[in-house]
């Protein structure tokens, strides 16, 4: 019976060891993954937010050049507003069905495209794998049949 009791002392401490070994294995890539999809969220619903007000803009405003001014502050704003830093005329995309654009009646096609850097990836990672996601949005408007 004695022999039952007694303990092997060579494993003690290293069930520690092993959680910490295993919970960083686990918890830095999970981690990661959220990081980059809250990013792509948010580019994702700036661009949506962007393109659904340019082509707000456009469809109710007076002149091209007044439509073209507050549809890149539109898409500043809309961008800004999810804490990402953009160029609105390298984003934003304009098309018009009929010229001039403002025709009454008329569509116009609005497109939001932004590339999104993959957080946290060192310099040598960079020049090897793709580290930037594309997010594109659309809407279509109708121009005022009766102007703005």
């Amino acid at each position: 019976m004695a022999s039952a009791l007694v303990r092997d002392d060579a494993e003690e401490g290293s069930a520690a060891v092993e959680f910490l070994a295993a919970s960083l294995l686990l918890l830095v890539p999970i981690v990661y993954v959220i990081l980059t999809f809250s990013a792509v969220q948010a580019a994702t619903y700036a661009a949506e937010s962007a393109a659904r007000e340019a082509g707000r803009i456009y469809s109710r405003a007076d002149t091209q050049a007044a439509a073209e001014r507050h549809a890149l502050l539109a898409t500043t704003l809309a961008f800004s507003d999810h804490g990402i830093d953009v160029t609105p005329s390298e984003v934003l995309t304009v098309r018009c069905e009929e010229t001039p654009c403002l025709t009454p009646g008329s569509t116009v096609h609005i497109q939001v495209s932004v590339r999104v850097p993959l957080p946290l990836l060192p310099d040598f990672v960079v020049d090897r794998v793709a580290t930037s996601v594309t997010v594109s949005a659309d809407a279509i408007a109708t121009v005022d049949r009766f102007g703005g």
